[in-house]
This record gives C-alpha cells, structure tokens and sequence, in this order.
C-alpha cells in the first residue's frame, strides 16, 4: 500500500484542512476497491500524481489542488481523467464521506459529469 495513499479517518482529517487552504491531490481511478486517492500538505500535485501512478501501475491519473467548502469538494485539476467526478464519489461513499464533487480544468472552467 502506498505511503501517500489517504482514506478512513485521515481523509476525513485532511477534507476538513482543505476548508482553510489548498491542499495538493492525485487520484488514479483502477477498480473501485483498488482506487488511489491522495491528498498531501506539501508535496506537488505532480509529483503525487506520478508516485500514484507508479504505485498502482495504471496509465490514468488526475491531479491539482482541492478545496472544500461546507459538503463540496472542489478539485482544480491540471490533468483530467474522464467521469472524474463520478469515480471520486463513489470513492467517498466507499470511504463513508458524503460529499458533492465540483470538478474544474485548468483554466478554471467547470468540467461536467
């Protein structure tokens, strides 16, 4: 299991961080039960989105930097994976995290699904 992998009750520690600042995030979407997700304090979004990547040997990755606000995740992504949104939800419900997921590209625009 990866060092940078985040879930259970450390996860619920950090989305609570992430309503006071940005925090850096890598999700690579294998099966449902052998997804990656990352969230870090310091690290970059790439670099968590490579060692997530190498980890789980998968070729699709996402990463950027999250923030919450009240029960909506929002995730500025520098790199997309499609159904984003979808796959992290279902993520969460996994981890017994209610949250509603907003997705945003690069340039700031909201992705859908």
């Amino acid at each position: 299991m990866s060092e940078f992998k985040t879930e259970g009750a450390e996860l619920k520690k950090l989305v609570k961080l992430a309503r006071n600042k940005a925090l850096s995030f890598a999700f690579c979407p294998a099966t449902d039960a052998d997804a990656l997700f990352s969230l870090h304090r310091r690290k970059k979004p790439a670099i968590l989105g490579k060692i997530l990547r190498k980890e789980s040997e998968q070729t699709k990755v996402a990463f950027g930097t999250v923030t919450a606000e009240g029960k909506t995740l929002t995730l500025a992504c520098e790199k997309l994976v499609p159904g984003l949104a979808k796959k992290l939800k279902k993520y969460f419900r996994l981890q017994k995290l209610s949250l509603k997921v907003t997705v945003l590209d690069a340039g700031g625009q909201e992705v859908a699904g």
